[in-house]
């Protein structure tokens, strides 16, 4: 081996040791949740003919409302098994720990941005985020699997299953439409 290839596998091992450990401190509960709660959201309003710009405020409101409602239930969780509260950090604690329910629409944001400066329709952006989200969630199941060291067979069992929760709202979308 070359002393390139080896500085190149260093530098490799050094980054994927950095996304371990932020995938080990990730809330991936509240971005699994935000994802699911996402594809309901673009169900419910991607089966009529609105406005990209409708489409974004009401991605960004439900996913800021909803992560305000579980910090809020979280905090008042904490507090009361808490012989000393949980203080100002705390809750902002809380809060940056939940916020991954919000970044969860990331590129749903992306795309109704993009239908709305006409670089592509606001349905299609609607249906790409919706298959984005279930694709994610395959993901996610797969992972937790392959985490668990199942068999492959088990890993995409696991990731289809977790999967189905994002195809069960698009056959809701469809039946909708």
């Amino acid at each position: 081996m070359t002393h390139g290839a080896g500085v190149r596998t260093a530098r490799r091992d050094r980054r994927a040791a950095r996304i371990g450990q932020r995938l080990a401190n990730a809330n991936l509960a509240s971005a699994i949740y935000g994802e699911i709660l996402l594809l309901s959201v673009l169900a419910a309003v991607g089966a009529h003919d609105v406005a990209p710009a409708t489409v974004l405020a009401t991605v960004v409101s439900s996913q800021l409302v909803f992560w305000l409602a579980h910090a809020y239930a979280e905090t008042i969780g904490r507090t009361v098994h808490s012989e000393d509260g949980i203080g100002r950090d705390g809750i902002g604690r809380v809060m940056a720990h939940d916020w991954p329910i919000v970044q969860a629409a990331g590129p749903a944001i992306v795309l109704m941005v993009l239908a709305m400066i006409d670089v592509l329709e606001t349905n299609t952006g609607v249906d790409v985020a919706i298959g984005l989200g279930v694709l994610s969630l395959f993901a996610w199941g797969f992972a937790a699997a392959r985490r668990s060291r199942d068999t492959l067979g088990a890993q995409l069992l696991a990731g289809a299953l977790s999967g189905a929760f994002g195809l069960v709202i698009v056959a809701l979308k469809i039946a909708i439409h």
